[in-house]
């Protein structure tokens, strides 16, 4: 019956808990003692169980040998949550980079830069586990549109024929980039206000933020933090009829405090 069971094989339902290693079998006549250490906690032991006990023990495997097979699908699932859990170390962007969601460049710099490393965001607990966009409307794109046309005509003309400007007309060309630069930057703002944020448990929900900041960094650092804390505060803002007490648990109230009050 030894000669079956080998010290350095991998064994299943010596303990409920874990698969085991033997390292040591002495035969005790009826009963056999078996020395052993477990494989995920690697704790030694020792237990004495019967013939019958011993010969209904399953060898998996010897150790050092790969054996195969185990259940392919719940290995691929476990092999597959361990590489997401392990992805942000090697790709901080891997849960948009994952999703069916296509970020343009700028709302990726807009939340990854500007909004989740600001510390006032990383302590609202209410938004754990929860992805932010910010949204476009229809109208607000034209406008950024136009003005983004606008802007790169008159830098071409800069760049083309900028040696063949007169002092005054190059003057009057860097005034319209300028204020070409600031209408974008402007348009820019007013055309992504609305912040879409996503989580597991309540799905997509809107918000939409109503003061403009000149710039878009700006506009993160204050307004969009400023709409996100206000949502906050009226989600986690108890209601009165919880934090209302009725006459009756009032009256309640005092009779416990008069019979403790006697009881002392």
């Amino acid at each position: 019956m030894t000669n079956e069971l080998r010290t350095g094989q991998i064994v299943k339902n010596l303990v409920s808990s874990e698969s085991v290693t033997i390292t040591k079998i002495q035969d005790l006549g009826t009963m056999v003692s078996v020395s052993y250490t477990g494989v995920n906690s690697n704790l030694s032991s020792n237990k004495v169980i019967s013939r019958l006990e011993f010969e209904n023990l399953e060898v998996l495997t010897s150790e050092g040998i790969f054996n195969f097979t185990g259940d392919a699908r719940r290995f691929t699932l476990y092999a597959e949550a361990e590489r997401i859990n392990s992805a942000y170390q090697f790709d901080p962007l891997f849960a948009v980079n994952c999703s069916i969601v296509d970020p343009l460049p700028h709302q990726i710099e807009a939340v990854y830069k500007y909004l989740l490393p600001q510390p006032k965001i990383r302590f609202l607990r209410i938004y754990r586990n929860t992805m932010f966009y910010l949204a476009a409307s229809e109208n607000g794109t034209a406008a950024l549109v136009n003005h983004v046309k606008e802007y790169l005509a008159c830098k071409k003309i800069r760049d083309d024929y900028g040696s063949q400007l007169e002092a005054d007309q190059k003057d009057v060309l860097k005034k319209k980039i300028d204020d070409a630069t600031k209408q974008v930057d402007s348009a820019l703002v007013s055309a992504y206000s609305t912040i879409l944020k996503y989580s597991a448990g309540k799905g997509l929900d809107a918000i939409t933020v109503s003061q403009f900041h000149g710039d878009l960094g700006g506009q993160i650092n204050n307004n969009v933090y400023a709409a996100l804390r206000s949502r906050s505060a009226s989600v986690s803002k108890p209601s009165r009829q919880t934090q209302a007490r009725s006459p009756n648990q009032n009256r309640n109230t005092r009779v416990q405090k008069k019979q403790r009050s006697s009881l002392v």
